[in-house]
């Protein structure tokens, strides 16, 4: 069994052969070890798939994230500005948007004309044709919350929430269309088999419970059921505390949600065990940025002993990996496949 059929058996809340494992995330990641920019490779395709390439083939994850951490270059295409940072994931200079006059006024076909939005879905196909046979390859997007506080912008959405739903509403919808059209070309072309949406914005850190329901969940609803239509998985990962909203996540349709090093495992694999795959969630800053190779695999080990039984479970970082995480720790983390097998 390949680490993409364990990854698959996963989603399908089945008990693989051997513990499915990746990395979350690891855009930045990947392209700091090569020495890279993500603006350097932001128009060679190949070249960006190259480097993608050889780093999986180091580490082995389970699944590899084309693009990630660089999801802002899709808002971007609408007419946004992207900024660099010295490090870590680039950020939108201004929102695109303060009203539905405004919001009328992007055009989702520039997304197809885009440079940057077509070199991450030829470096993704490439990393299909190259490995794709072995790993999970995909490509990722800001989730429907997500995309609507970046085009509005944070703090201009959550005042809205309140002042002006339907605004809100009309914005996620769009951010729905947005998502989807981005996916498209690779999902009508069969190059990808899962899509990955990060919602970060979505957290108890930053929105209610009933706000949640309200404004999340029937969004990636709507992305999923397409996604399901068109023969593919749907990957949800949520930063920050979700601990009061597991059951909502469970009714969001996707066939694996993410799950960050606060949320607690043994509730969620309770709840969500037999309606979706779970996949997290050793802490990514105390423990693979700054512990040893022996507090990876104890975490690891924790994790699994909390959510790998009866299968659909995923060991993987609780988030992105930051710069700082070392390759052994990575290393570490994914040897836990060779030494797992199902009780």
């Amino acid at each position: 069994m390949t680490q993409k059929e364990e990854v698959i058996t996963a989603f399908n809340l089945d008990v693989p052969n051997r513990l499915p494992v990746s990395i979350m995330g690891g855009g930045v990641w990947t392209i700091s070890q090569s020495g890279n920019t993500f603006l350097g490779l932001s128009k060679n395709p190949k070249k960006m798939a190259d480097v993608i390439v050889k780093t999986n083939n180091l580490i082995k994850s389970g699944i590899v994230f084309v693009g990630s951490g660089y999801n802002n270059f899709h808002i971007a295409a609408l007419g946004g500005l992207v900024k660099e940072k010295a490090s870590g994931a680039p950020y939108l200079d201004a929102p695109l948007i303060s009203n539905v006059e405004d919001l009328k006024d992007l055009d989702l076909e520039s997304m197809d004309t885009d440079i940057v939005v077509e070199t991450i879905r030829d470096a993704t196909a490439n990393v299909v044709d190259s490995i794709g046979d072995r790993f999970m390859v995909t490509t990722t997007s800001w989730g429907p919350f997500t995309w609507a506080c970046q085009i509005m912008g944070i703090e201009g959405l959550m005042i809205n929430i309140t002042r002006d739903p339907g605004l809100v509403k009309e914005v996620l919808d769009f951010s729905v269309k947005a998502i989807l059209k981005f996916y498209k070309p690779l999902l009508d072309a069969g190059v990808i088999e899962m899509v990955s949406l990060a919602e970060p914005s979505a957290s108890g850190n930053l929105i209610s419970r009933e706000h949640y329901k309200e404004f999340t969940v029937p969004y990636i609803c709507q992305i999923s059921k397409e996604i399901r239509k068109k023969g593919a998985y749907t990957f949800l990962h949520i930063c920050g505390i979700i601990n009061d909203r597991i059951e909502e996540v469970g009714e969001s349709g996707v066939d694996c949600v993410s799950l960050d090093s606060n949320v607690d495992l043994g509730y969620a694999k309770e709840i969500l065990g037999r309606k979706m795959c779970i996949a997290g969630n050793v802490d990514p800053i105390n423990v693979m940025a700054n512990g040893s190779h022996e507090d990876v695999i104890n975490a690891s080990k924790r994790c699994i002993e909390l959510a790998a039984s009866e299968g659909g479970f995923i060991l993987m970082p609780g988030c992105d990996l930051s710069l700082s995480v070392p390759m052994s720790n990575i290393k570490a983390l994914i040897s836990m496949t060779k030494t797992w097998r199902p009780s």
